[in-house]
């Protein structure tokens, strides 16, 4: 659309072809409502990606979004700015699903070895469709079609490759009809933390939420789409509606995505560095190199050296491919695409806010101080950023990407004793009722063997003994006090006294419920 956009709305595009009267603030905002769509279904896209798979999301995605990318030259040419944006709201709900369901489907395909390669040559593409589209644009608004055959082209594109994907795509090597054994075999046996039941899997919202890698990961995601986005939606302005040169910086972001991809994985590989390192430093040279390309462009006054570190800030921007963006699938390939919908609906925020600022500042394209405003406040953004992911972000699989059918059993275990001991509190003392209650709320405790005492071995199996030494030195104060308190309220074994006891240890069975949580 920032290509089309600048068509559309340009008088000397094509004579043949009406351009459209709209205004800096009305294109500002039909550029950013594509995210007010994108950030809602973010969220949602994850966990439905995970739960029904994502090849026919994707497929499903692409039509959706096609469809109403053909339609958008009939709807501009027969009413106003208005409609426009309803339709860039609902294909950034379509295409909402995109990342998400990318990453849902890289956890299923991409072995750890091969993960910065793999990310590169899939998110590479939207460098290349990038290009595409930049260097075509031009062509097509001044060919016999007009500037509506680039919304019809692109349109078109992506209903084809949502035809094909739905198709011929699976998801996952075991639902592929022609892979062959070896390779499920080597795929499936490198993804140790990726569940074949994880579709099962209730998602740990609350452990995500307090998640410090995760908070991390969202903020560094949040500085990438202010500076990013500011860039790839204004960039057709700025340099003045040219379509070389707004595709030079996408052309030279790819090219120097599959060199960067390869030395990352290289030097994972060898063990030269950890991937902790390897992630943190790939995204400083796309967040901090970045910045200071932003920063020496704000005030450069030669034109040729103004497109050149345009050039350098977007394409060193594709280390963000071998960094943050692989991250989600670190943390937990399980999740992953639940993650991405989580960071990439928080950061869009930015997304929909960015060009709508930098349309307030930049009212007049030609004036060089408005347009530094706008590159300095993307390079601060990038800055704060990455160095909140350098310092809090992390490559551990996090412990609650496999939530443990044994934490239910736990909790079932301790709300049958609790049950249990507000009924006994209820009846007869020596009666066969409270026989029966007293042996089902103890026999019910058996359940802790297969849950938390089974949790110090999946913490850590090293240390399983030390854990457990921890745990169970501290929760052993309770087994001296439980008795004095016991005996202090017992005093002549009456049944409310008994009563009380019993709700005393209704209040034990839920700490024992929260440690459960926390763990």
């Amino acid at each position: 659309m920032s290509v089309g956009i600048v068509a559309m709305t340009d008088k000397s595009s094509n004579p043949d072809f009406e351009a459209l009267d709209w205004d800096v603030s009305q294109k500002g905002l039909i550029l950013s409502s594509f995210f007010w769509g994108y950030m809602v279904m973010q969220i949602p896209a994850g966990s439905l990606a995970k739960r029904f798979g994502p090849a026919y999301l994707l497929a499903a995605s692409m039509i959706f979004c096609g469809v109403f990318t053909v339609v958008i030259p009939v709807i501009a040419t027969h009413s106003t700015w208005v409609p426009i944006l309803i339709t860039r709201i609902l294909q950034g709900l379509g295409q909402g699903f995109i990342y998400p369901a990318v990453n849902t489907h890289m956890s299923k395909w991409c072995v750890p070895q091969e993960r910065s390669r793999l990310f590169a040559f899939v998110f590479g593409g939207t460098q290349l469709g990038s290009i595409i589209m930049l260097m075509a644009g031009g062509s097509l608004a001044a060919g016999p079609g007009g500037w509506p055959s680039i919304f019809y082209v692109s349109g078109a594109a992506a209903i084809i490759w949502g035809i094909i994907c739905a198709i011929f795509g699976a998801d996952s090597p075991m639902k592929h009809r022609t892979i062959s054994t070896e390779e499920r075999d080597y795929i499936e046996s490198s993804l140790v933390h990726s569940s074949a039941q994880s579709h099962k899997m209730t998602t740990p919202w609350k452990a995500i939420a307090t998640s410090v890698p995760m908070i991390a990961l969202t903020l560094t995601h949040l500085g990438q789409n202010w500076g990013f986005w500011t860039l790839l939606t204004l960039m057709p302005s700025y340099i003045g509606g040219n379509g070389l040169l707004s595709a030079l910086p996408y052309f030279a972001m790819w090219v120097l995505n599959f060199i960067f991809s390869f030395i990352a994985d290289f030097i994972i590989k060898k063990e030269f560095i950890s991937i902790n390192v390897s992630r943190k430093m790939w995204n400083s040279i796309a967040h901090y190199g970045g910045a200071i390309a932003l920063i020496g462009l704000a005030y450069i006054e030669n034109v040729a050296g103004a497109i050149a570190l345009l050039t350098v800030s977007v394409a060193l921007n594709c280390g963000c491919y071998m960094g943050y963006l692989c991250n989600h699938l670190d943390l937990s390939p399980n999740f992953a695409g639940t993650l991405m919908g989580i960071t990439n609906c928080i950061a869009n925020i930015t997304s929909i806010l960015a060009p709508i600022i930098a349309s307030f500042i930049v009212v007049d394209q030609n004036n060089e101080h408005q347009w530094r405003i706008v590159f300095l406040i993307s390079a601060a953004i990038f800055l704060i950023g990455n160095t909140i992911f350098i310092i809090f972000g992390s490559t551990q699989v996090q412990p609650w990407n496999t939530p443990k059918e044994e934490e239910k059993e736990s909790k079932n275990a301790h709300y049958g004793e609790a049950v249990g001991l507000i009924l006994l509190g209820t009846v007869d003392t020596d009666g066969p009722v409270a026989m029966l209650l007293m042996t089902i709320t103890v026999a019910l405790n058996a359940g802790t063997y297969s849950g938390y005492l089974s949790n110090h071995l999946d913490l850590s199996p090293n240390f399983a003994g030390t854990l457990m030494g921890i745990t169970n030195g501290i929760s052993n104060i309770s087994s001296i006090l439980g008795p004095l308190v016991a005996g202090y309220i017992i005093t002549d074994g009456v049944r409310s006294e008994f009563s009380l006891w019993n709700i005393s240890g209704l209040f034990l069975a839920g700490s024992k419920i929260m440690e459960v949580d926390i763990l």
